[in-house]
């Protein structure tokens, strides 16, 4: 009976051990200073989900700080993965003066992850100065942790199982000190 109690306070402390892992992508900030011919910004991108998973449609907030010498305008904002494919994006149409930064917010659906359980991609913008209008995109890639719902839904039945390890576990105890104590 020793051997059941202790096999079972083994499982149970495994499964606490292994739900205890957390899956968190430390993501650093990111600012990238960005160049367009002349035109020079830096940009924040910040998503509402929490947890991401694939197929949520989620809330972008993106800021723009013009850091260059001449104030332009932002025509559009969209979000690249790393295959190209546009998953979020919006006309703006917004004048950006110098030193200082305009916030949009832009909707998308978040694609399946680049590689392993993140997604890479980067901000484009279309900007205009003048007469010209180019597009300017970021050189260094962003990334979002995404979790999928398989593993969401995994996490949740782990949860339960422990729980549920947990009380057998007392519940033995309770029924061998029972035990212990008609033996004497």
């Amino acid at each position: 009976m020793k051997k059941i109690v202790l096999t079972l306070v083994l499982v149970s402390m495994i499964s606490i051990g292994v739900l205890a892992q957390g899956t968190f992508d430390l993501q650093q900030p990111n600012q990238p200073q960005q160049q367009s011919q002349t035109l020079q910004w830096t940009s924040v991108v910040k998503e509402s989900c929490s947890p991401c998973t694939e197929g949520q449609i989620t809330k972008f907030d993106v800021n723009i700080t013009n850091i260059g010498n001449s104030e332009f305008a932002v025509r559009s904002v969209a979000l690249i993965d790393a295959d190209n494919v546009v998953f979020a994006s919006g006309v703006v149409d917004a004048l950006v003066p110098l030193n200082s930064t305009k916030a949009f917010s832009i909707e998308g659906i978040v694609p399946p992850a680049s590689k392993g359980k993140t997604l890479y991609y980067k901000t484009c913008f279309i900007l205009s100065s003048g007469d010209q209008a180019t597009e300017s995109c970021e050189n260094s890639i962003r990334r979002l942790f995404l979790q999928n719902t398989v593993e969401t839904s995994l996490t949740i039945i782990y949860t339960l199982l422990s729980v549920i390890l947990i009380a057998l576990v007392i519940f033995f105890l309770v029924v061998l000190r029972k035990l212990n104590r008609k033996g004497r």
